[in-house]
């Protein structure tokens, strides 16, 4: 169930940017007179396209735990078992909410460097792990699954943080671009 990617199988946050700016550009040209004549229609529009435009931060919240089952796996020798060997486990599945652009989990940031693991991706507006257990334990299970969580955790800080100031420079872009795209219009109409 774990769907995860490592740190280089992702393109660089600025490849995300960039096609924000083509978005912007491609709907920009699609306007309308009547998306933009009147003084609070072209406000509504601004508004509706600077929120599907802009990048909202992650904030991810508790985990919890969402189902689990018994399987059996086999288990390499450890210290406990030195033969290793059939062994029964349980595979649980913790969830962890999140609020934000979900886009940001598919993107590396650029220029910073981030411990070697995995980042889990999503399902909907949370982050499934399977923690595997030989018991039913539920604070070992969350805090197996916090831990498997860590370099997701600084890949997401170090995202919201460049996505934070590209949507500085970014939102004026918008109202920009909108502003000359109604200003086109409204002469062509006129």
């Amino acid at each position: 169930m774990n769907n995860y990617l490592t740190n280089n199988q992702l393109p660089i946050i600025s490849n995300l940017f960039i096609q924000k700016q083509k978005e912007l550009t491609q709907i920009a040209g699609n306007l309308q007179i009547a998306d933009v004549k009147e003084d609070r229609r072209f406000e509504a529009t601004v508004n509706h396209l600077k929120q599907q435009l802009l990048l909202t931060p992650i904030v991810i919240g508790e985990p919890k735990i969402s189902g689990h089952h018994q399987t059996r796996r086999n288990v390499p020798p450890n210290f406990q078992n030195l033969m290793g060997g059939v062994q029964d486990v349980f595979e649980i599945t913790v969830e962890f909410p999140f609020s934000g652009s979900s886009e940001l989990l598919g993107y590396m940031p650029s220029g910073i460097a981030l411990p070697v693991g995995r980042i889990f991706q999503t399902f909907g507006n949370t982050i499934d792990i399977e923690v595997m257990l030989t018991k039913l334990d539920k604070v070992e299970a969350l805090n197996t699954a916090k831990q498997d969580m860590s370099t997701t955790l600084a890949f997401v800080a170090a995202n919201n943080m460049q996505a934070q100031q590209w949507a500085i420079k970014f939102e004026p872009i918008i109202i920009n671009t909108l502003n000359q795209r109604r200003k086109e219009l409204t002469d062509f109409y006129s």
